[in-house]
């Protein structure tokens, strides 16, 4: 039976998350309930989500506007100015999303869910944080929560992380299963100039949307190449296949605004994190899986 999974996304800064929402619509052993946008123009993100969803010919997948800033004071949404070049246009503003924020969307399916819902973040953490700050009576509704977050190396941060840390502490001390795509695993899948090429033979209208998103942010980058963080993220809602997790005693500290992870020699078990890829293998999959 396919895993129930709702997919939260800061799609639009970085082009993985518009792969990732891809992989997750035509992956069998996912059954996508719900995309929730998070952090800056939501609005705009979630247009691009919705479009996305309807060229990969999946309209009943609804899309929300989540939270657009950060829980934590003081912190400035960073926008890249890119977001949505190439893709969206001046007649995508009617695009119909769910009338729901977000959070109300997440909570919303856990509420009625027969089984347990994965709920898989690939952007900051505001959305999940504020539905447990909301409804805790929910925990019991979520079977785990996927992040691609965090880094296990000392002194090294990660984007996610530190754009909403006190959302990140909420959801990693929360007591559910938590399961991390750190930094320096899940940046070692990179989609190629060779992936490009085979994804650009393709006559499929989301699959040349995915190319002509993804050379205009290598373009904006100055490379030839970029990390599929999310979707090998992602990847970790359906199979062990291509990322390896640990499940480790890690201290959760926020100090100064700055969350770091740091794995204990004893004590309590707490997160699973990821400790190695079978980058190469898991971007073929990727790409052969978008093609099918």
């Amino acid at each position: 039976m396919a895993r129930s999974i709702i997919l939260d996304t800061d799609v639009g800064t970085d082009v993985d998350d518009a792969f990732a929402i891809a992989m997750a619509a035509r992956t069998p052993a996912l059954k996508l309930e719900a995309v929730t946008t998070v952090y800056g123009d939501v609005a705009l993100r979630a247009r691009m989500a919705r479009k996305l969803l309807d060229l990969l010919d999946r309209p009943a997948i609804p899309v929300a506007m989540g939270t657009a800033n950060p829980i934590t004071s003081g912190k400035e949404v960073y926008w890249g100015g890119w977001e949505g070049d190439g893709f969206l246009s001046a007649e995508d503003e009617s695009l119909a999303l769910d009338p729901r924020n977000g959070v109300d969307l997440i909570c919303d399916l856990l509420e009625t869910a027969s089984e347990p819902i994965t709920l898989v973040a690939i952007g900051p953490l505001t959305n999940i944080a504020t539905v447990l700050l909301q409804r805790p009576d929910l925990k019991p509704a979520i079977d785990e929560i996927i992040c691609m977050a965090g880094a296990i190396v000392p002194g090294e941060e990660e984007w996610n992380v530190q754009c909403d840390p006190e959302a990140a502490r909420i959801v990693f001390q929360s007591g559910l299963t938590i399961k991390l795509g750190t930094r320096f695993i899940v940046n070692q899948p990179r989609l190629t100039q060779v992936h490009r090429n085979r994804l650009a033979q393709s006559d499929d209208p989301a699959i040349k949307a995915l190319v002509e998103m993804l050379d205009i942010f290598l373009g904006r980058k100055r490379r030839d190449s970029t990390p599929m963080y999310d979707p090998v993220t992602l990847s970790m809602a359906f199979t062990d296949e291509f990322i390896q997790t640990e499940l480790m005693a890690v201290a959760v500290q926020l100090d100064d605004g700055v969350l770091r992870l740091d794995p204990l020699l004893s004590g309590e078990p707490n997160l699973y994190i990821s400790t190695s890829v079978q980058a190469q293998t898991f971007v073929e999959a990727l790409v052969q899986r978008l093609l099918d």
